[in-house]
C-alpha cells in the first residue's frame, strides 16, 4: 500500500513538473507574442504615418500646381470672347452675303427690261442729239423689219451708247424698254436675224446682265467652245442660251 502511495505521489510530482514546464513555455510564448505584437504595431503605425504623410504631400503638390483663380477666370473670359468673336464673324459673314445677294437682285431687277445690241454702226455726226436720233431710228427699224416684232411709239424708253466715244470704235447700244413683255418678245425672235436684210447682218442682241451674270456667261461660252473643239465630227454646235440666272449650254445639230 505504501509502495503504491509512493508511486502515486511520484507520478503526481512528475505531472506537476510537466505542468510547470508547460506553464513556463506558455509564458515564454506570451512574451514573444507580446513582443511581436508591439513590433507589428510599431511597423503598422510607421507605415500609416508614411502613407498619411505621402497623401498630404500629394495634396499639397496638387494645390501648388493648380492655376491661380484669376488665371482660371482669365482663361474662361478668353474662351468666351473667342466664341463670341467667332459668332460675330459668322453673323457678319451672313449679313455680307445677304447684302451682296440683295444688291445683285436689285441690279438684276433694274436691268430686267434692258437689252444690249452689238455692232450697230455709229453715226458720224458731231452732234450728240443727231447720233442719238440715228441710233433710235436704227433700233426701230431693227425691231420692225429685222426681227419683225413690230414697233409702237414709246416701246423704247431710253437708248445709251456704252463706253467713251472714239472715232472708228463701235460701242454697244443699251436699250431700255418700257415693259418686260416687249423685251421678252424681242429675245424670243432674235433668231430671225439670220434671215434679216443686209443692213442687220452681224447684229447680235443679248440680255443686259449683271457683273456676276456676265462672268458666268463668259465661263459657259468658254466651256461651249471647248466642247466644240472636242467634237471631232463637227456635227454639233454648242451655244449658251437662256435668260440671266438660267444660262446653260445647248447642243444643236449643225445645219447642212
Amino acid at each position: 500500500m505504501e509502495e503504491t502511495m509512493d508511486k502515486a505521489l511520484n507520478d503526481i510530482n512528475a505531472v506537476r513538473e510537466e505542468l510547470s514546464q508547460i506553464s513556463q513555455c506558455f509564458k515564454q510564448f506570451d512574451n514573444k507574442l507580446e513582443g511581436l505584437k508591439n513590433e507589428v504595431g510599431e511597423g503598422l503605425k510607421k507605415t500609416m504615418n508614411e502613407l498619411v504623410a505621402k497623401h498630404v504631400d500629394d495634396q499639397i503638390g496638387k494645390m501648388t500646381t493648380k492655376p491661380a483663380w484669376n488665371e482660371i477666370v482669365a482663361k474662361q473670359v478668353d474662351d468666351q470672347i473667342g466664341k463670341m468673336t467667332l459668332g460675330i464673324s459668322s453673323v457678319q459673314k451672313t449679313i455680307d452675303e445677304t447684302r451682296l445677294k440683295a444688291l445683285e437682285e436689285r441690279d438684276r431687277e433694274s436691268r430686267v427690261n434692258n437689252i444690249i445690241i452689238y455692232k450697230v454702226p455709229e453715226s458720224k455726226s458731231s452732234s450728240i442729239s443727231d447720233r442719238i436720233q440715228e441710233d433710235k431710228m436704227f433700233c426701230e427699224g431693227l425691231l420692225r423689219d429685222g426681227i419683225k416684232v413690230g414697233y409702237e411709239e414709246n416701246d423704247i424708253a431710253k437708248i445709251i451708247r456704252l463706253g467713251k466715244y472714239e472715232n472708228g470704235k463701235v460701242r454697244p447700244l443699251l436699250l431700255e424698254l418700257n415693259n418686260r413683255m416687249i423685251k421678252n418678245l424681242i429675245m424670243e425672235n432674235v433668231v430671225k436675224l439670220r434671215e434679216a436684210s443686209e443692213i442687220y447682218k452681224g447684229i447680235s442682241i443679248t440680255h443686259d446682265m449683271t457683273k456676276t451674270e456676265r462672268q458666268l456667261c463668259k465661263q459657259l461660252v468658254k466651256e461651249a467652245r471647248e466642247k466644240q473643239e472636242i467634237d471631232g465630227q463637227g456635227e454639233w454646235v454648242y451655244r449658251v442660251r437662256g435668260p440671266p440666272g438660267q444660262l446653260k449650254i445647248v447642243q444643236y445639230k449643225k445645219r447642212q
